[in-house]
């Protein structure tokens, strides 16, 4: 059901219709929640969206506290270096430039850059936002 209501959200955001679609978002953030589980894959990548989605319609405060709680969960779920992880580091740090939290955000980046670096350097895949994504 969430993917339903999730699908409309988004023909409602290419539509223009954002108040709605942001509802709507919500709604299947909320059914995911409930029927998976706080930490559940799915409904991580369902908070992700959510706090996305909130991003972009100029609620960045909201966007980077969802943000915050993925990295929080991904981190401890999965791992810290883990490319969701770093997906989740990558997005709150854009939340945190659309707060003028331009430092913060630097910060963030140069962790992703330097654990990129390093797989790299130990020969493995170097995941996270323009690599490999398992999740997104």
């Amino acid at each position: 059901m969430a993917d339903a209501v999730d699908h409309i959200s988004r023909s409602l955001t290419a539509a223009g219709d954002y108040g709605s679609a942001l509802r709507l978002r919500q709604v299947a953030h909320e059914i995911t929640a409930r029927s998976l589980g706080p930490d559940h894959s799915e409904t991580l990548n369902s908070r992700n969206d959510l706090a996305t989605a909130l991003d972009l319609f100029g609620r960045h405060r909201e966007a980077a506290d969802l943000h915050q709680q993925v990295l929080t969960a991904r981190g401890r779920i999965l791992d810290p270096d883990h490319p969701d992880t770093l997906l989740s580091r990558s997005n709150l740090a854009n939340a945190l430039d659309h707060l003028g939290r331009h430092q913060e955000a630097a910060d963030h980046h140069r962790h992703i850059l330097a654990t990129r670096e390093r797989a790299l350097a130990e020969g493995g895949a170097a995941g996270g936002p323009g690599g490999r994504q398992s999740c997104q």
